[in-house]
């Protein structure tokens, strides 16, 4: 790996920030979230299994931190949701 100095203009640099939200607006964003994600991949070519156990996998560390917060009976729901739309 090349070296490379910090540069705070980089713009291919992952920032992380914390926001302070209602659980109202938790819930929402969380929905959302997951629902880019199941978008995102299905356009990718993957099924809904394939997408599931995306969710499983700590290597996917949003996914996962999805499934780990709300279970994954709303990861299922959230999919099925998706996959049951026509596009």
């Amino acid at each position: 790996m090349a070296d490379k100095h910090f540069d705070p203009e980089d713009p291919f640099t992952l920032n992380g920030h914390a926001v302070s939200l209602t659980a109202e607006e938790a819930e929402e964003h969380m929905m959302e979230m997951t629902d880019a994600l199941i978008q995102e991949f299905s356009m990718l070519g993957w099924t809904e299994g394939m997408i599931l156990g995306m969710f499983k996998k700590p290597f996917y560390r949003m996914p996962y931190m999805i499934l780990q917060t709300r279970g994954e009976e709303f990861v299922r729901s959230r999919i099925n949701r998706f996959f049951d739309f026509p596009h």
